[in-house]
């Protein structure tokens, strides 16, 4: 008698489900790969903009400044401050107020006279170092560079990120 079975054999099922892992490890494999890649661009889209963002506002507090207070502030230190004097936020009974700018526990932080320091980094930035350079060639015009360095708090390994930001700015007052 003659036995019509149309199933698979042993073989025929140990070959379909070697491929079969085979292509899936290749599948799961490119996912976590494109998976990194993804997260490490986001950690270095979140260091570049937070660093962009707090290097703007330092050079926005520098340049609306009358001139750079210099004996508080520190230059050529990676943990650098600088001192402003300014038009705002005078004390009643002074003639200019104060912002100091400064690296303090991994943070940039601003101060202006009589308010609270007010952080220019988060909490998921670690500022390494803040330096500043008082750049004066004997004219009646001074300027500031800013060099700071940030990496990421969040992230293991590959995903960590850093960046460099510098610029320069010079004290123009109100106008």
């Amino acid at each position: 008698m003659r036995s019509d079975n149309r199933g698979f054999t042993l073989t025929e099922m140990i070959v379909y489900v070697g491929l079969f892992s085979v292509i899936l490890v290749i599948t799961v494999s490119f996912i976590l790969d494109v998976l990194g890649v993804y997260g490490k661009v986001q950690t270095k889209k979140a260091v570049v903009n937070e660093g962009e963002s707090a290097l703007n506002a330092m050079l926005k507090e520098i340049e609306t400044s009358q001139s750079v207070y210099t004996p508080t502030s520190v230059f050529g230190s990676a943990s650098g401050a600088l001192a402003l004097k300014t038009a705002h936020n005078i004390p009643s009974d002074e003639t200019y107020g104060f912002t100091d700018i400064y690296l303090d526990n991994g943070k940039v932080w601003l101060k202006r006279e009589g308010q609270s320091s007010l952080s220019l980094t988060s909490d998921r930035l670690l500022a390494t170092a803040l330096t500043f350079a008082h750049l004066d060639a004997g004219t009646n015009y001074e300027s500031v560079k800013i060099t700071i360095n940030l990496e990421s708090r969040f992230g293991k390994g590959n995903l960590k990120s850093t960046a460099s930001f510098t610029s320069t700015a010079t004290p123009r007052g109100d106008y």
